[in-house]
């Protein structure tokens, strides 16, 4: 693990990253900025505006931060909200960012694209999912470090959200030495 680590601390330097790097300044006062929890405002400065590849690595990790200023970007997150006593809406158009955080009980924020037509997103306890093509959620970390390194470089230590069951599967023979988040008050799928 140690060697891929500096590889990626190599990776992010590449792409403009330093140790202490922020841009708070230049997105702290964007209408969506102040709605986002804490972890993730703290991802999005640090983070924000990098273009994340390792060569001869498929993944490209492109965290924009343009849309934090635009206001239907604004009103597309503030509708697509799940509170847990919130009546489920179960209309067709609603969003996966809707669908899968209606499923797990806590709100999805999109905090980056990866090439390949996935979502990178975060809920306001740190966990890094994404949502794939095809589509499923999955779960990649609860820390930024290992969840980019994961991405970049790719990792079978992830577990997947099986929408049928309302259960997390992990690889065959691992466990994770943490809960993941279900949401209590459903016994099933409603969809």
């Amino acid at each position: 693990m140690m060697n891929e680590e500096e590889d990626f601390t190599t990776v992010l330097i590449n792409a403009g990253w330093y140790k202490g790097r922020t841009i708070k300044s230049k997105i702290e006062n964007t209408i969506l900025y102040e709605i986002l929890p804490k972890k993730i405002q703290n991802f999005l400065c640090e983070f924000g505006e990098l273009k994340i590849h390792a060569e001869n690595r498929i993944a490209t990790m492109i965290i924009d931060t343009g849309y934090l200023d635009n206001k239907k970007a604004f009103d597309y997150q503030f509708s697509n909200i799940y509170k847990l006593d919130d009546e489920i809406d179960l209309s067709d158009d609603r969003s996966q960012n809707y669908y899968y955080s209606t499923l797990i009980g806590t709100q999805l924020y999109p905090v980056a694209k990866l090439i390949e037509q996935s979502e990178v997103l975060m809920d306001e306890n740190g966990n890094f999912y994404i949502i794939d093509s095809l589509p499923q959620l999955i779960w990649i970390s609860n820390e930024t470090f290992n969840a980019l390194i994961k991405i970049i470089f790719g990792s079978g230590d992830v577990a997947i959200f099986n929408e049928h069951s309302m259960e997390w599967m992990t690889p065959l023979g691992k466990e994770l030495n943490q809960n993941l988040p279900i949401n209590p008050i459903l016994k099933n799928n409603p969809w």
